[in-house]
């Protein structure tokens, strides 16, 4: 518990990089709400070629997403034949 104690009162640059990034999640998890998508499905669009497409073996190290996250993203993307 010291630990929490510690980073509370000190806010570390881990602690204030990780409350900036859920606060930027969130801002973006609200936007993709509005319009009927996810954060998720938003990031893997922006992350595909618009001309020559991207591998789907390509898209997991580009987004620092891990293989079955972006499976079960792209999967549903398919679905909505949002991609193909």
């Amino acid at each position: 518990m010291w630990v929490y104690d510690y980073l509370m009162k000190e806010k570390t640059i881990d602690y204030i990089f990780r409350v900036t990034w859920l606060n930027i999640a969130k801002m973006y998890h609200e936007e993709a709400i509005k319009v009927g998508s996810t954060m998720a499905t938003g990031f893997v669009l922006i992350n595909i070629d618009p001309d020559k497409g991207t591998p789907s073996t390509s898209l997991g190290p580009k987004m620092g997403m891990e293989a079955t996250s972006l499976s079960r993203t792209l999967k549903s993307m398919e679905e909505k034949n949002l991609i193909i």
